[in-house]
């Protein structure tokens, strides 16, 4: 069941030096506009709603979303697909080196400081080098425990 959703979404484009090999590679990311949707869970399901968010967030650690929107992403990336991470139990969507198939941990990408996608979720600047943002006018939901706000007026125009 999916616990965030929004009638657009946008595909974070950027490139990371693979871990393992050092070749630099196109890793891409899943953010979702302003006035999107989050599931407000309070542990009894007959109290679960819907709840607008003000700001745009980088969704990670994604367990699943619409096959259309998979597709649109491997077409960017074909080194984005569901696999384990090592001691992981539960599969989620990983960038994988192009070069080397490494599978880069969604920690890395999105909660190091040097990270492909960590610097946009810690304000302004020049933070955005790097990183391209591309809108697209589908509907969208998703199942990912990972989420972070975007606070940035560079991804409010979205």
């Amino acid at each position: 069941m999916p616990n965030c959703r929004s009638r657009s979404f946008l595909i974070a484009r950027a490139l990371l030096r693979c871990l393992h090999c050092a070749t630099i590679a196109p890793v891409v990311g899943l953010m979702l506009p302003a006035g999107h949707e989050t599931l407000v869970d309070s542990g009894d399901s007959a109290d679960q709603h819907w709840e607008a968010v003000s700001c745009p967030a980088l969704l990670f650690f994604i367990e699943q979303f619409p096959e259309r929107v998979g597709i649109r992403l491997q077409r960017l990336s074909p080194h984005y697909w569901p696999d384990l991470e090592d001691g992981s139990a539960q599969s989620y969507w990983m960038n994988h080196c192009a070069s080397c198939g490494f599978g880069h941990c969604d920690t890395e990408l999105y909660c190091e400081l040097d990270g492909a996608f960590a610097p946009i979720c810690a304000g302004e600047g020049a933070e955005w080098e790097g990183v391209c943002l591309l809108p697209v006018s589908e509907p969208c939901s998703a199942r990912a425990s990972g989420y972070a706000y975007v606070v940035s007026r560079h991804a409010n125009r979205y």
